[in-house]
């Protein structure tokens, strides 16, 4: 009976080593699943920003420490490190007349936990304008606690100045 009891612990040993390692394949064989349909799904959405030509930025919300894609310092014709080391450089770029009410709008994010849009302008090193359609989310934590602003920026200049062009000549007929 003892011996008995020995190979059934055995066997039942075995089983169970069995048992997970077939489990841990498992979820192995899953968690890359998931990373290759993460991969796939980023490569999707870069692909929409990149063709949108629309850029993506984050603001920490306590450090205030700024984040930029490519597209976003391409829009603003900045490069990482000035974004980096000043990022209220970034704001002085915002049409006087429209600071207020992006920071109210920011603000309201924030408040009201929901996504802003709005549009805006900069203004370039050669003093030209530019318009920017904006939309801006929060990031929360566990305590529903502000973590960052997330947004999306998408020059619209052409679309704004079709349009003047579209009123003046309707307005000159």
């Amino acid at each position: 009976v003892i011996a008995f009891m020995g190979v059934a612990v055995d066997i039942l040993l075995f089983l169970t080593i069995a048992s997970i390692s077939r489990s841990e394949r498992q979820s192995q064989a899953f968690a890359e699943k998931i990373g290759r349909e993460q991969k796939r799904v980023s490569k999707r959405l870069e692909m929409a920003l990149e063709s949108a030509n629309m850029g993506v930025w984050e603001r920490d919300y306590k450090t205030g420490r700024l984040v930029w894609d490519e597209r976003m310092l391409d829009i603003y014709e900045l490069n990482e490190e000035t974004v980096k080391r000043c990022p209220q450089f970034v704001f002085e770029r915002m049409h006087p007349d429209d600071r207020d009410r992006i920071k109210e709008k920011d603000q309201e994010a924030v408040e009201h936990n929901k996504s802003v849009r709005q549009v805006f302008r900069i203004i370039m090193p050669d003093k030209s304008i530019r318009h920017i359609l904006s939309t801006t989310s929060v990031d929360r934590d566990s305590d529903d606690n502000p973590v960052k602003l997330v947004g999306l920026n998408f020059d619209i200049t052409e679309q704004v100045e079709l349009e003047k062009k579209l009123r003046t000549s309707t307005l000159a007929i």
